[in-house]
């Protein structure tokens, strides 16, 4: 893997991240976004 992937991301302040096995959730001021991660990577 690469350096750059194995770096912590910031999150802005009023940004919730929620992980349900591999559906991740984002939710801050802006709105709510949701993605499938693949069983291939590891969060």
């Amino acid at each position: 893997m690469s350096r750059i992937g194995k770096q912590p991301i910031a999150l802005p302040a009023g940004v919730e991240v929620e992980l349900q096995g591999d559906l991740l959730k984002v939710k801050g001021p802006k709105g709510t976004l949701e993605h499938r991660i693949p069983k291939s990577l590891r969060v």
